[in-house]
């Protein structure tokens, strides 16, 4: 399986966990959930240290969005679209700040290429396998079906 599905299987882990089921079904999601976790935390630990090269950039690029921008109902800072003299000023000040951090933003660039190689390499694990007839009722058929192809449920 791909490193790309491993982080789509924790994720619908985390999205079953969260819901009532039988105790055979909840066993088997923490383990495997347990059994994929080292990859996922490095695959964390890699996005966050890309993410990193950015910083810099982000906290400017915020600083304009806040001066050119209005608050929004969330609270937060945004420039829409139908606010031209807003979105015209960012613009240009974006452009500046991109030349500014250049090579960040190159550098980045490569960087997520890269992750998203590891991303498409092939990992294998050792799951717990889990019967179809303990699925609970909220297991939709494209869940069930990423379950099945993935090696985790079997078909009676």
């Amino acid at each position: 399986m791909k490193k790309t599905e491993v982080v789509n299987l924790f994720n619908l882990f985390d999205l079953i966990k969260a819901k009532e089921s039988n105790i055979k079904f909840s066993y088997a999601v923490v383990k495997n959930k347990k059994i994929i976790q080292t990859e996922i935390e490095s695959i964390e630990e890699i996005q966050k240290e890309k993410e990193k090269i950015l910083e810099g950039y982000l906290t400017e690029r915020d600083e304009l969005i806040k001066k050119f921008g209005k608050t929004n109902e969330k609270g937060l800072p945004e420039i829409k679209a139908e606010d031209k003299q807003a979105m015209a000023n960012f613009t240009s000040e974006d452009i500046i700040l991109r030349e500014k951090y250049k090579n960040e933003l190159e550098e980045y660039t490569l960087k997520q290429k890269e992750f998203d190689e590891i991303l498409e390499e092939e990992v294998e694990f050792n799951f717990h396998k889990m019967k179809i007839d303990i699925m609970p009722d909220f297991i939709t058929p494209q869940m069930l079906e990423f379950l099945m192809e993935i090696g985790i449920v079997e078909s009676d």
